[in-house]
């Protein structure tokens, strides 16, 4: 529906206002990108930010990986296990 097709009182409602044209330019000189994943498990949320200079490459997830057992210990608690009923086929078959 365009403008012209709206009464007066729609066309100034927020969710039929435009957006600013630099909404999507928000980048900044000196920003950083900042890498994180969000790591869900038994009902808890965590979030791992990784470090400065992270590379997004097979070598950077692999430091992810590595540091993931720890965050989990501290997310889960130092006596937490896996759950055998929980264990898939697939991932029984790389235990062995």
């Amino acid at each position: 529906m365009g403008a012209s097709e709206m009464s007066p009182d729609s066309q100034r409602s927020s969710r039929n206002l435009r957006a600013s044209p630099y909404a999507t330019k928000q980048c900044r000189n000196g920003d950083r990108r900042v890498w994180w994943f969000i790591i869900l498990t038994r009902g808890k949320v965590g979030v791992m930010i990784m470090g400065d200079g992270w590379p997004q490459t097979g070598e950077g997830m692999a430091d992810f990986v590595s540091k993931l057992g720890p965050f989990l210990k501290k997310m889960l608690g130092a006596d937490a296990r896996p759950r055998p009923d929980k264990i898939s086929r697939w991932a029984r078959a790389l235990a062995t």
